[in-house]
């Protein structure tokens, strides 16, 4: 081990972190990989190289030392940069940047040098076992059985090198004595996890015994554990190491190593659930494939996923137990999730692990197999209807609890308001299309035998200018009142407007983004935060069109602003139904349900144009006021 391993291993303090930000220039870090064009002093724009983009939406100040991607949310200094583009943790990327700018590495203290010498001699024990282990299943005799096995697993002998497979006898102290008399001590066998203790009295013994070894490295590829699958009979089937100065199974991943090139290269990472998926993948031609450690993936393994790529795929199996494992997963993910930061998971069939795909139908079988993912927000869309029918209020209103609790869960204000939203529009789809349903059920068996021709679609007209002046109006008005957004009616309406205009959409998703991440809910906080979403152009040409009303208007009193809302929805709705029902008389044939639909539109429409009339008297009395 030489000292730039020992500074790896370390802590580096405060003061030689802002010494080495203070003489980097952001821009020159991230010029190297991004072309970037001047702004302005210190301020420069490119195309983003987290997303897939044609118009830039990256932005690098000098000024303030940090990048920002107002399309993916990417944002950071120039350490995090480094981090991000090559996969490194923050040790790593300030040592790099450390030395390409001249900036001296920081001398080692008499305590982390303990530390670090200690670290150093249990890497040298267990590759010394790692290298041993391998011998033993190349030409021993005793690993007959063990080589058989990987016979039958179609592990090649290129395979057994690459993952660095070995044997363990079934001895008590095989490996023990051979470590012994290569000067290796006890204490170091046992600090390294490889030899055991019984309580009280009692001599020690081997930890792996009779068992096809796995070895378990770091990101860096160095050997810290090792897993053992028993050959014949015996508990467990897999054996770990326990936790050790340089193991714990919670935060490595099995070929975390060799999977990080790939996976940056392919911009997918994989998580299996053992070491024998991952290599079947490997064989599969699938590299980027790691899986924990034996047990469900802990949150720190979530974020060694996640440094590697922003929504890593779960691969499980299609049984009771993988769905199980998928819906612990999403729970410990939830509370994590950040802008960009998800998951994607893909089942396999029931019984299948991916060595039986790979196997019986081939690599490229496996591969499509992958392909099949399903995002997080679906999974739990899934789990929350399991199958269920939502059909009544009370079963819908069941449903919107269990989604809600899960997106309660989610730390991140942006994320968490994208998934309230989604839920909802989801749940009130789903509430139209259970009503359709439900009405074509109940036609009765008198319409049986009843023929009609196959039913046209309504062709509804494009888009009106006094439609498209009242969603103006609308989104104006939250503009210049966004307190409005705190009465519940008005987030639901908002939520689920089909608005024609792709520009007034940004605006309105911007609006309830910026509402769930400000707890102040006045205009200049609105303000701000539609800046930082790149969405001033928008809303200034809005807030300049002549053809507003005076409730849009920034001056306009609140309860004003609040009638003129009421007024302008319900003008819009009733312009919606017009529309349908002026299209559906104006088709050559009508189905009995369609002219069932016509009757049911013309009473809403006069019901509505009642109300519009009533909400305008309303609007007018404000002006006196």
């Amino acid at each position: 081990m030489d000292y730039k391993d020992y500074i790896n291993t370390m802590h580096f303090s405060p003061d030689f972190i802002n010494d080495l930000r203070s003489r980097l220039r952001i821009s020159e870090v991230v010029g190297k990989r991004v072309k970037l064009q001047p702004k302005g002093r210190g301020e420069y724009t490119g195309l983003c190289c987290f997303h897939q983009e044609k118009t830039p939406s990256f932005s690098v100040s000098d000024n303030k030392d940090f990048y920002h991607c107002f399309g993916c949310g990417a944002h950071g200094d120039a350490i995090k940069f480094v981090m991000d583009t090559q996969g490194l943790n923050f040790s790593e990327a300030a040592q790099q940047l450390a030395q390409a700018y001249g900036v001296p590495l920081p001398a080692p203290d008499p305590r982390s040098e303990a530390i670090y010498e200690k670290r150093a001699n249990l890497y040298d024990v267990l590759e010394a076992a790692c290298a041993w282990m391998q011998k033993q299943l190349a030409s021993s005799s005793a690993a007959a059985a063990a080589r058989d096995y990987c016979t039958q697993r179609n592990l090649s002998s290129s395979i057994i090198d690459t993952f660095r497979l070995g044997y363990t006898p079934a001895g008590r102290d095989s490996l023990k004595k051979i470590m012994l008399d290569q000067n290796f001590t006890e204490k170091q066998l046992l600090d390294a996890g490889l030899i055991g203790k019984p309580e009280g009295a009692g001599t020690t013994y081997d930890r792996f015994r009779n068992r096809l070894m796995f070895p378990i490295c770091d990101n860096k590829g160095r050997v810290v554990g090792f897993g053992g699958r028993i050959l014949g009979d015996g508990q467990p089937k897999y054996l770990n190491s326990p936790d050790t100065e340089l193991f714990h199974k919670g935060t490595l991943l099995y070929n975390q190593h060799l999977a990080r090139e790939p996976a940056y290269k392919t911009g997918t990472i994989i998580a299996a659930e053992g070491y024998m998926d991952v290599i079947a993948m490997h064989r599969a031609g699938i590299p980027n494939a790691v899986a924990p450690l034996g047990t469900a993936i802990t949150p720190q393994q979530l974020q060694l996923l996640w440094r590697m790529e922003d929504e890593p795929i779960l691969c499980l199996d299609g049984d009771a137990a993988g769905k199980r494992a998928m819906t612990k997963v999403a729970e410990i993910a939830l509370p994590l999730l950040q802008l960009g930061k998800s998951l994607k998971f893909t089942m396999l069939p029931p019984g299948k692990d991916p060595d039986d795909i790979l196997s019986e139908q081939g690599g490229d079988a496996l591969k499509q197999q992958l392909e099949h993912t399903i995002p997080l927000v679906e999974l739990l869309w899934n789990n929350a209807t399991a199958g269920d029918s939502i059909n009544t209020p009370e079963r819908k209103a069941a449903l919107e609890k269990r989604l809600m609790d899960y997106a309660d869960s989610i730390s991140d204000p942006n994320v968490q308001n994208h998934y309230k939203r989604h839920f909802k529009d989801t749940i009130w789809k789903l509430g139209r299309t259970t009503t359709s349903k439900s009405f074509k059920s109940k036609k009765g068996t008198n319409d049986k035998n009843k023929k009609f021709p196959p039913q046209k679609a309504v062709p509804l007209p494009a888009n009106s200018p006094a439609k498209h002046r009242y969603e103006q109006q609308l989104i104006a008005t939250l503009l210049h009142h966004p307190t409005l957004l705190e009465r519940p009616d008005i987030e639901e309406e908002l939520l689920h407007l089909d608005l024609s205009d792709p520009d007034l959409e940004r605006l309105r998703d911007g609006l309830i983004s910026a509402v769930s991440s400000d707890q102040n809910i006045d205009e200049q906080a609105i303000t701000k935060q539609l800046s930082i979403q790149n969405l001033d152009k928008e809303s200034s040409t809005l807030l300049q069109l002549k053809t507003l009303d005076r409730f849009t208007a920034k001056d306009a009193p609140l309860h004003q602003a609040l009638s003129g809302w009421n007024y302008t929805i319900a003008q819009l709705h009733h312009e919606l139904l017009k529309d349908e029902h002026r299209a559906l008389l104006g088709m050559d044939f009508l189905s009995e349900k369609e002219i069932i639909r016509a009757e049911a539109l013309k009473k809403q429409k006069d019901v509505l144009k009642e109300l519009a009339e009533k909400q305008k008297m309303a609007y007018l009395a404000t002006l006196d006021d």
